[in-house]
Parts: structure tokens; sequence; C-alpha cells
């Protein structure tokens, strides 16, 4: 086996696992913000930054409209909870039941 069809392989199962989850409804960009904060928290405790968590995530590259839109997004369907005076920061929560379809 080659290291690309490792890879491929890997990929494969991902795609499986999200669509398990039911995280096929979210565009490329919603699921790598997601997978930051989740990287994010992992490193520490408590409601975290958007900064901190694209850093965390390796994608501080993104541009900022499409970070926000992707917020606004995963606020929305419950992936992120903004807590009460804690603006700018966000806290993860469990994969919302069955998200409705876009």
């Amino acid at each position: 086996m080659t290291a690309l069809s490792g890879i491929a392989k890997l990929r494969v199962a991902l795609w499986q696992m999200e669509r398990d989850l039911g995280l096929e409804q979210l565009s490329r960009t919603e699921r790598d913000v997601l997978y930051a904060f989740h990287a994010a928290v992992t490193a520490g405790v408590g409601p975290v930054s958007t900064e901190d968590a694209l850093r965390a995530g390796r994608v501080d590259e993104m541009r900022h409209a499409s970070v926000s839109a992707a917020l606004s997004r995963l606020l929305e369907l419950g992936y992120l909870e903004q807590p009460c005076g804690d603006h700018p920061a966000y806290r993860v929560t469990d994969l919302p039941p069955a998200a409705p379809a876009p």
C-alpha cells in the first residue's frame, strides 16, 4: 500500500464517520471550523475565542467572512453555543440530535 492509498482509505473512513454523525450537512468550511473548536477545547477548558480555535485547528488562513458565516450556521444548528457575556467566545456542545438538512 502506498502512502497515498493509505490516505485515501483514511478519507473514506472519515467521510463515513461524518455521515454517521450527520455532519455531511455541513460545508467543508463549517466542518473545518467545528473541528478547530474541538481541537481548541481539547487543549484547554471553558469557552474558546475564534482566534484560539482557528490556530488550534490550523485553519487560521481562512477568510474572515467564511469563518463568520460558518460560526453563524454552527450556532444556528446547535454545534456551538455562545455563553452570555462571553462574546466572542464559544463553547462546543454535544452533537445535536439529527439536525435538519439545509
